[in-house]
């Protein structure tokens, strides 16, 4: 892989902000079709993985936390565009499940949900690990987390100016260089007081900087149309969520 010392794109962590140099990954020929959030962190943390996964497409052995929160979004999702109205969140997140554990037979078909990674901390009732009966006991709480903070705070998903509700919603934007970047927001959101907002949740651990809502926030506004005044990340495990202010979304660069 080609490497310069600095890769990725602006990325704004607090109290400091730091800029990086956008750049293409490539590897003898080997490029990708587009870039996202994913595939340059996962690069950065690993380029020998990216190769194994992107390049070679060398089989990969699922893992019970990435499904299970695959699970969790899935059943937000639902919720959502209320296409299972009279669900308990008990069967959303089985069917989150069932079809993050269909997805895996198509990627990776050598592997049994027997066979998935287990990885995580939990209490010894569990071995110490978040194991598949812990997803099933807690996912369902995560879930129910999110329907509860809708509640709450009654924010509306924000419909596009084709009137499509914001959910899982696909952008492509082109960064300088001619670099094509591929993303899918959770959520966009209209708060009471009409602000949009960029919701982005996560069902593992918050991340350490808000550079991944910084370019959702930064490719929303790409439209004359849509500028966001804040975006979060909303963390289902622990019901609460992190907040990119409106000052700091409008440092971003455009």
């Amino acid at each position: 892989f080609h490497r310069p010392a600095r890769a990725g794109w602006h990325r704004s962590s607090f109290p400091a902000t730091e800029e990086f140099i956008v750049t293409r990954l490539s590897y003898e020929g080997w490029e990708p079709a587009h870039l996202s959030y994913s595939t340059v962190s996962g690069y950065r943390d690993c380029g020998m993985r990216t190769k194994l996964q992107k390049v070679l497409r060398v089989e990969q052995r699922p893992g019970v936390a990435a499904c299970g929160g695959n699970a969790v979004h899935t059943a937000t999702e639902m919720y959502d565009l209320d296409s299972t109205p009279n669900a308990t969140v008990e069967e959303l997140f089985q069917k989150g499940w069932n079809e993050a554990v269909e997805k895996n037979l198509e990627w990776s078909p050598s592997f049994g949900v027997e066979d998935y990674t287990v990885t995580g901390r939990a209490t010894a009732a569990y071995g110490g690990k978040q194991t598949v009966q812990w997803w099933m006991d807690n996912g369902p709480g995560m879930v129910q987390n999110w329907i509860d903070w809708r509640g709450a705070n009654q924010w509306e998903i924000w419909e596009t100016p084709e009137g499509a509700p914001a959910i899982e919603l696909e952008l492509n934007i082109v960064l300088p260089g001619d670099i094509p970047v591929k993303m899918f927001l959770d959520r966009v959101m209209v708060t009471p007081a009409g602000q949009i907002a960029v919701v982005d949740i996560k069902s593992g651990r918050t991340p350490e900087t808000a550079e991944q809502l910084g370019l959702y926030a930064t490719a929303m506004r790409t439209s004359p149309a849509i500028n966001p005044k804040t975006a979060i990340e909303w963390a289902e495990w622990e019901n609460k969520f992190t907040t990119l202010k409106q000052n700091e979304i409008a440092a971003l660069p455009n």
